[in-house]
């Protein structure tokens, strides 16, 4: 059997079991794609949300911006059946037609099918949320040089219509071919961490040294000129336990890569007082003193978990650093997997993408953790998120963290903060305490969480039936234009939400003592749901309004969700039929 045929099926065995990824077709390769890179686990909701593909989506098949990384990736994904077969070069080629429809064609223009993505991406380079744009080929093909040089064109192009059109806005572009090579590359970092398994030596001063039960600690400047030479040879390697590669040098001053360069070349000898320093991953610490106050420190394996820009900036710099520049450096050795998984984790710059780790030891969250092993079918990690590993590892029992506080904040009315917020949900603590609190039991997350995945399912399966040729009705073809509006899904179930007391027609003194009987898994519960979400769904064009301007206006959500529920108040007599399956089965304790 040839190299590239079993380096397709160490990765695409992990694809093919996630099943829940099916309904999205090709697309399902690209969030694929980005929980391998970016560690996602709630790709699910991610893909309601972020997949375009179709008759008229302009080559691209999905568009997804990610406000906690500050990132928006577009992607177009290709999966041949036929192992080794070429990807071709015509078919990276739509995604320079993607970007301008995207990025600077009139949006009256933009197709249905891409307005809100459209929309969404310039408001958030408007805006300034995002630093980075990846546009992505993403295949089951071996690497192809015209792939790879179309991509490079594709980058300039997207380049050239960000400078066009923002001009005060200073963004980096990342045109990526991710082929079988590359997806194997990403999975295979995902459990190893630590790529460069040589011995480095580094030449230094005696060090703070700390050591516990299953972890090693050293802390000691090391020369600019070393990182430099380790960068020549083993370039991004370096950073395999790192959440995101060096992101490059462009001019300007708010890039600060190019001003740790101009401070190197300028101020060399301050350097080391000026930068964080790096953090370091190894198998092994080994310190020889010397005499003369030096100290040689041996390392076994490197991966710079914090300070790729660092390291990206210095190696990739014109000039030979000054002999006198130092960059403060931790390393941290240990052989515990768990805590390995913590390190790349914790000492990563984006907060952001661990904000519910930082809950994970909650009271509130351990208790939840102990009642959902109650529920039937259901798993829940209280808000500690496995990190890329358990990102590709499906599931399926499991209710993601992310997808959770999302639910929460969208049934009780805050679907803005839902969809522009997730991350917040977990880092604020004035938003934490208003969807996490004491009232808050495992069977009410199966509540909440049921009715988004309900919302997300019809989405997804109207979708489906355009895409393999199935006849829409009007209606239903009414109702996906609805969805393809971004937020338009947590809007949705805020909707459902503020119709409970009409559904149950009882009055509900606190929407947190919600639940489903004793027995009721999340895929039952999903099922309970699903008479009155195809009905109230129906009724989308009420709820247009709030998505005027995205979902954004807070004010004017909630007026709009007021002015819905009086509607089907004044339709209970109709709709009655449609509430009676989940009617008996809300409890109110």
């Amino acid at each position: 059997m040839s190299g590239n045929i079993q380096n397709i099926r160490t990765w695409n065995n992990a694809y093919k079991e996630r099943e829940d990824l099916a309904q999205f077709g090709s697309a399902g390769l690209a969030l694929f794609a980005m929980a391998l890179k970016f560690g996602y686990d709630d790709l699910v909701t991610i893909g309601a949300d972020a997949v375009v593909d179709g008759p008229d989506d302009k080559g691209c098949d999905a568009v997804y911006v990610d406000f906690d990384l500050r990132i928006a990736i577009i992607a177009q994904s290709y999966y041949a059946e036929r192992l080794n077969a070429q990807a071709r070069d015509g078919k990276a080629a739509t995604l320079r037609q993607a970007a301008s429809w995207l990025l600077e064609v009139e949006i009256g223009q933009v197709p249905d099918r891409l307005k809100a993505s459209a929309e969404l991406l310039r408001s958030a380079v408007q805006d300034g949320s995002i630093d980075r744009v990846y546009v992505w080929f993403v295949h089951n093909c071996p690497s192809s040089i015209n792939v790879s040089r179309e991509m490079k064109a594709i980058q300039q192009t997207v380049n050239a219509i960000l400078s066009s059109q923002y001009k005060e806005k200073s963004i980096s572009v990342i045109g990526e071919e991710i082929s079988t090579d590359n997806l194997e590359k990403l999975y295979t970092d995902t459990s190893t961490p630590i790529l460069v398994t040589d011995n480095i030596i580094f030449n230094s001063v005696p060090g703070l040294f700390f050591e516990e039960e299953d972890w090693k600690y050293l802390v000691i400047p090391i020369s600019v000129k070393k990182l430099r030479d380790l960068y020549k040879k083993y370039n991004t390697n370096l950073f395999s336990a790192n959440v995101r590669d060096f992101l490059g040098v462009k001019a300007g001053d708010s890039n600060i890569n190019y001003q740790m360069q101009k401070t190197l070349e300028e101020s060399p000898n301050n350097f080391f007082i000026y930068n964080n320093g790096l953090t370091i991953l190894t198998h092994k610490i080994e310190q020889i003193r010397e005499g003369d106050g030096k100290t040689k420190v041996i390392v076994s394996g490197i991966s710079i978990v914090n300070g790729a820009q660092t390291t990206g900036t210095i190696g990739t710099s014109d000039n030979e650093p000054s002999d006198d520049s130092y960059v403060l450096a931790r390393f941290i050795s240990t052989n515990n997997e768990d805590l390995i998984s913590d390190v790349v984790r914790y000492n990563n710059s984006q907060n952001a993408v661990t904000a519910s780790d930082f809950r994970s030891t909650d009271p509130i969250q351990r208790r939840l953790v102990g009642e959902m092993k109650a529920i039937p079918d259901a798993e829940y990690d209280g808000g500690r998120r496995g990190g890329i590993s358990a990102a590709i590892k499906r599931r399926p029992k499991l209710l993601p963290s992310y997808s959770v506080g999302q639910a929460l904040a969208s049934l009780h009315g805050a679907p803005t903060i839902a969809y522009n917020e997730k991350s917040a949900i977990w880092s604020r603590d004035v938003l934490y305490s208003r969807f996490f609190n004491d009232q808050l039991t495992a069977k009410h997350i199966v509540f909440a969480y049921a009715l988004l995945r309900c919302v997300e399912n019809e989405k997804n399966d109207l979708r489906t039936k355009e895409e393999s040729g199935g006849e829409l009705t009007r209606a239903e073809k009414e109702k996906l234009v609805f969805y393809r509006k971004r937020g338009s899904v947590f809007l949705l179930v805020a909707a459902v939400g503020e119709c409970l007391e009409t559904i149950i027609d009882k009055p509900i003194p606190n929407k947190f003592l919600l639940r489903f009987g004793e027995r009721i898994s999340p895929e039952q519960a999903v099922q309970l749901w699903k008479p009155t979400v195809e009905a109230l769904s129906g009724l989308h064009i009420h709820l247009d309004k709030a998505l005027t301007d995205g979902l954004k206006n807070q004010e004017r959500i909630s007026d709009n969700l007021k002015a819905f529920s009086q509607l089907v108040a004044t339709l209970k007599g109709p709709y009655a039929s449609f509430f009676e399956s989940i009617k008996d089965n809300i409890k109110i304790n």
